[in-house]
Protein backbone atom coordinates (compact mmCIF):
# COMPACT_ATOMS: atom_id res chain seq x y z
CA UNK A 1 0.00 0.00 0.00
CA UNK A 2 1.14 3.52 -0.80
CA UNK A 3 1.95 5.21 2.51
CA UNK A 4 1.66 8.75 1.08
CA UNK A 5 -1.86 8.01 -0.17
CA UNK A 6 -2.80 6.63 3.26
CA UNK A 7 -1.47 9.77 4.98
CA UNK A 8 -3.39 12.03 2.57
CA UNK A 9 -6.62 10.12 3.27
CA UNK A 10 -6.09 10.48 7.04
CA UNK A 11 -5.46 14.22 6.63
CA UNK A 12 -8.68 14.62 4.61
CA UNK A 13 -10.65 12.71 7.25
CA UNK A 14 -9.18 14.92 10.01
CA UNK A 15 -10.18 18.07 8.11
CA UNK A 16 -13.73 16.76 7.55
CA UNK A 17 -14.11 15.81 11.22
CA UNK A 18 -12.79 19.23 12.26
CA UNK A 19 -15.31 20.97 9.95
CA UNK A 20 -18.17 18.87 11.37
CA UNK A 21 -17.15 19.73 14.95
CA UNK A 22 -17.00 23.46 14.13
CA UNK A 23 -20.43 23.36 12.44
CA UNK A 24 -21.93 21.50 15.42
CA UNK A 25 -20.41 24.01 17.84
CA UNK A 26 -21.86 26.94 15.88
CA UNK A 27 -25.31 25.30 15.89
CA UNK A 28 -25.04 24.66 19.64
CA UNK A 29 -24.17 28.31 20.30
CA UNK A 30 -27.06 29.53 18.12
CA UNK A 31 -29.50 27.54 20.27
Amino acid sequence: MNVNLFVKIIELIKIKLFEIIIINNKKAFED
